[in-house]
Parts: C-alpha cells; structure tokens; sequence
C-alpha cells in the first residue's frame, strides 16, 4: 500500500512537493482553493517527470496517485506527512494547522515557510510538537536541500521522523543546530540579493551582468564546493589559515553594503523589472524552467558520477533508495524477524527487519515494510506483491502478498498450485515449458527422484517417452513404459565386445502373452527387411535362434535364401501326428541336393521300422 503525502497550497513550492513525493512512489491529497490549482501542478509535474528520472539510473518507482480535495480534511485524510506551502502569512498559516489538527491530531506538519521560526508558528497550535520547518528551495524536484529546524516543543523523534521522511523522497535533509529566522541558505541569498540591488540602484551593473557574474564565475565554484571549502583552495599549500591571513583585513574595507537597504520603491521595481524583461523576456516562464532543469540535471549527473557535493547525495539517492529496492524484488530478502513493532535497541549494519503491526517509535507508520539499519540510520523500503522474505527467527519463506506478509507455502496452496512444484521456461521461447507435478503422489507419501550416474545409467523411463534425431546411451536404458524412436536409423548393441542384449526378456507371467514386434507397420506394397545375424551375405560367423516353438501366425510364401545351404540341421515341418496336413510339399521348378562329397543323395527316414515310407518322382516328360 501506498505511502500518503498531504500537500497544502499548490503553488511553485507546494506542486515540487507534490512533484517530489509522488515521482517516489507517494500517493498525493492536493488542497488549493485556486481554481487553476490542477492546471498549475500538472504543469509542475511535466518538467518533474522529464528531469528527476534522468537523475537516476535504476527506473524509478511507479508514480502515485495525485486527487485534489475540496477540503483541508478530505487531503489529509490517511496522511503520514502534510507540507504546508501556503503564502508567507503567519496568522494564514496558523489557521492552516488548525484545521489539519483538528482532521488528523498527530499527522506530521511540515512547513515551507522561508523565514519564520518553528516556535513562532508553534504558538496557540493544539499540538505544536508535530509542527516543524522543512525550507526547501526550488525546484523542489530537483534540489534535494531541506533545511529542518525545530524548537523545544519539538521532540527527537519528531526530528528523526522528520529526517527519515526527507530520506525516503531523495532529499538530503539539514538540521539548523538553533532557530534561526530564514534558516541558513536564505541567509546568504538575502546578502547577495540586497547587494545586487545597490549596485543595480548605483547603475554599477545590470541584471544580466551580475547573472552572468554569478554563473561565469563563483557560482559555479559555490555549486561544488560552497564556500569555505573553495575559499581553502584559495589559502594555496597553506590552505584556510593562510586565505584568513591574507583576506581578514578586507572585512573592515567598505566592500559591501549588507547592513545598509536601498529604498523599496516603485522606481527600484521598474529598474529591476524592466532590465530582467530585457533579459530573458524572449522566454516564458516555463521554457526557462525546462531550460534551468536541463542544466541542473547536466550538473548533478556531472558531480554524480564523481561522487561530490549536490552529486553525492543524488548517488545515495538511487543507490539506497532505489537500486537497493529493485534489487530487493530480484533476490530474497533475509530478515531477522518479522514480529518485532519497535525498533531493536542495538541493530548490527546490514540487519533487517519486517515491521509487525501497530509500529511505535521510529517504526510508525511503517508496518510491514522492510526496516533496514544502513550507517547508523534506518532505511525503509515498501514491498510490492511477491516479494519474498526468509525469516531467521522462524526458518520459514514469507510472501507479501495483498498488503500482508504470509506463509510462501500457505500461500501456494491457497492459490491452488499445490501439484505443480516448479516450471522452468526458456527465455528465448517462452512456449517451451518443463513442468515438475507431484500430482499422483497420494496424501503422506514421499517420492524419492535420484539423478542418474550419466558415465553408466540414462534414466529409468516411465511413461512414454520419443527419442528423435541422434541419440546414443552407453549405459542402461531401462523403460516401464513405451519408447519411440523416429529416427531413420536406430542401432541397439554396437559393441564389438562379448555382450547380451534383450528385447521382451522379463518374466512373463504365466497366462500372459509378450507380444516383441520387428519390423512391423509396413504399408501394402513395402518391403520390411529383418536381419538376423551379419546383414551381409555370405559373411562369416554362427547365428544361433534359440526357442522352444516358433510359430508362423500368417502363411509363409516365401523363404529366400540364395545359394545358401542348410547343412546338418534337421527341418521338421508339419505336425507330430500324420494326417493330411503332415507332410512337405515343394513346389518348385528345380530343388538341388547338393553334397559335398563324391556323390548326390537324398535320404528319406520313416519314423519306425513298421511304418512305411514311399519316396514317388512325378515328371513333366516321359
């Protein structure tokens, strides 16, 4: 389920917000009484959607959900976190926390204000501890500084909570050590911006030229390295002591005008206004924004890839944030326990945690995500369907699943795929499919699959099985069920070795018939050819046909046998009783008795001394 992020006020600031926590995957509630409020945000949101992602280079989390509400209470409602961005008006925005308060009495407050202090907006609130600066600067989407800065009434959690959150969306989260009024960074930039105007007033420089001051030369410097750290360049081998040395004295020369204002007045406005319009006018507004956006993410991607400044944080941004989240999808997560609500009171780095329910402490609001301890801070991650989880303390396999965590194995018979243990698929063709059933495994029974020796053994075959193409197995082939083999040639015993080979060879049972068919399926027409022995004539060696009975189910028409020669073997055709049927007819139109000694004979055995026997030559010629 989704995070929820309440956004009041949905101007430059407020729709970066909404820009910010929904391109990292937040659901986002709107509340803005402009009229043109949606028109304003999606326009945000189309040069957040062009620059944030080309930051990272993992894909960035599915975008939430953006509704604008008629209501303070109907955006707040569900809310972890509301950022109030409404004008910079303190009795506005007072009446602001009193209505969210009163709809969601501990959701978290954030406020964008630029100047005011946390206390000051604290006063008269029901429950001012939950009220607390977070400044950021714009684009929101882009710059990840949010300076925090709270009061007494604000406890260590409610920072923490506070800095946690600005972590999960990729901001890189400042605390101000004391209240301060317009924090650290709005400092600096009223300095620069009220000397600017001098200079402008006194006509020592136009608005471009002190731009182009600013982008040509130190800001660019100030943008990778800020200030003291550019200035300890400048000290030389030396370093700071020596820049202090050298420029302290300059602090007491008139170089500035910091403490002195020039007059507001509609003459300083029109000089401001009409030279900035001389500037960029030839832009509108959001094509500068496309254009700054582009540069800025030219130059974070720049720093990125050498880890430094405003880089640096963009890198953990998408090195924790989010590739440590996809990876997570792809390999199983192993936490120590998934029934802990508050956090361990000494985690070891790298340790996970699932959140059990109703979370306290810096675990709130987190149920059931992953709670990760990651250099000394917690790193959450909010897992999506099907992510799975190995729980050491249990020994068990978790699958998240409809926003809960469960069984893997409850859950596998839930959805009713308890006969199919495994598929493997090709990525190549995913039409070719391995399927692994345990169906016909009755309730109780372990069945046992040992993988075959290959050196010795194929397999032991049951069911059927279809050999096509060139297959050859030098071991056992033992079959239970029925072999195919299709291929135009298949050779069973090659060896040239003394060796035993059966076909049909169990025992069969007595009553049964074991039926070894060879050569058959021949189409009306076809010759079937069965060798016995050497398929060459004439070749050498003995073929001995051992059997009790053979016997001829179909009539015999023909026995070929050329130029061969039945030596020494008794053929016995016919029945053991005389009758009509027992006798040989030749049918032929030469029969040779040849022997190989001086003469021909031929020999007629009648079966006793008292039977007789007849031996009778019929011939076509006289």
């Amino acid at each position: 389920m989704a995070r929820k992020a309440a956004i009041i006020g949905g101007g430059v600031i407020g729709g970066g917000w909404a820009a910010r926590f929904l391109l990292n995957g937040w659901d986002v509630g709107v509340f803005d009484p402009d009229p043109e409020a949606a028109r304003k945000i999606e326009a945000v949101m189309a040069n957040a959607r062009l620059a944030l992602p080309a930051l990272s280079d993992v894909p960035m989390p599915p975008e939430g959900t953006l509704t604008f509400h008629d209501t303070i209470g109907e955006a707040v409602e569900g809310a972890e976190y509301v950022q109030e961005s409404v004008s910079e008006r303190i009795d506005l925005k007072k009446r602001v926390y009193a209505q969210l308060q009163q709809a969601n009495p501990d959701v978290l407050i954030g406020t964008s204000t630029s100047g005011f202090k946390a206390s000051d907006l604290q006063e008269g609130a029901p429950n001012p501890a939950h009220i607390i600066v977070v400044h950021p600067f714009n684009p929101v989407y882009l710059l990840p500084l949010a300076e925090v800065s709270g009061s007494a009434a604000n406890p260590p959690e409610v920072v923490e909570k506070t800095v946690q959150i600005m972590h999960d969306i990729g901001m890189f989260p400042l605390v101000i050590r004391h209240e301060i009024d317009a924090f650290i960074g709005n400092r600096f930039l009223e300095a620069v911006w009220r000397e600017a105007l001098w200079m402008l007033k006194d006509g020592i420089a136009t608005t471009e030229e002190i731009d182009d001051a600013i982008r040509m030369g130190f800001g660019l410097r100030w943008g990778q390295m800020g200030l003291f750290e550019t200035y300890r360049i400048a000290g030389g081998e030396a370093g700071m002591r020596h820049f202090m040395a050298q420029f302290g004295p300059a602090l007491k020369w008139p170089w500035t005008k910091l403490m002195d204002v020039p007059e507001f007045n509609e003459e300083l406005v029109d000089l401001v206004a009409n030279q900035s319009d001389a500037q960029s006018g030839h832009y509108t507004i959001r094509e500068l924004e496309r254009i700054r956006d582009q540069n800025l993410v030219g130059f974070l991607r720049s720093l990125k890839e050498r880890n430094w400044g405003a880089g640096s944080q963009s890198q953990k941004h998408v090195t924790v944030n989010e590739s440590l989240r996809f990876l997570d999808v792809l390999v199983q997560i192993a936490v120590k326990s998934a029934a802990l609500s508050a956090p361990p009171s000494a985690p070891a780095d790298g340790q996970r945690w699932i959140v059990g329910p109703a979370p306290s402490g810096l675990w709130a609001g987190r149920a059931t995500q992953i709670a990760a301890w990651q250099d000394g801070d917690w790193v959450f991650y909010a897992p999506k369907d099907g992510w799975l989880a190995w729980n050491e303390a249990t020994l068990t396999s978790l699958v998240f699943s409809a926003g809960s965590w469960t069984s893997l194995i409850g859950a596998l018979l839930a959805a009713g795929v308890a006969d199919t243990a495994f598929t493997l698929t090709d990525d190549l063709d995913p039409t070719k499919k391995a399927v692994f059933e345990l169906s016909g495994i009755s309730t109780g029974t372990t069945r046992t699959f040992t993988l075959p020796n290959t050196t010795s053994e194929l397999a032991i075959l049951a069911g059927t099985q279809t050999f096509t193409g060139n297959k050859t197995f030098s071991g056992t082939l033992t079959a239970s069920g029925t072999v195919t083999v299709s291929a135009a040639a298949a050779t069973i015993g090659t060896s040239t070795a003394t060796a035993t080979y059966g076909l049909g060879t169990g025992a069969t049972t007595t009553g049964l018939t074991k039926t070894v068919n060879l050569g058959s399926g021949g189409a009306s027409g076809s010759n079937t050819v069965v060798n016995i022995g050497s398929a060459t004539a004439g070749a050498g060696g003995t073929t001995v046909v051992n059997t009790p009975t053979v016997t001829f189910a179909n009539a015999v028409t023909q026995v070929g046998m050329p130029q061969a020669n039945l030596t020494a073997q008794v053929l016995g055709l016919g029945g053991a009783t005389a009758d009509s049927h027992n006798r040989l007819s030749i049918n032929t139109p030469a029969m040779l008795f040849n022997n190989a000694g001086a003469g021909i004979e031929a020999t007629v055995n009648k079966a006793a001394a008292g039977n007789d026997a007849a031996f009778a030559f019929k011939t076509g010629f006289s």
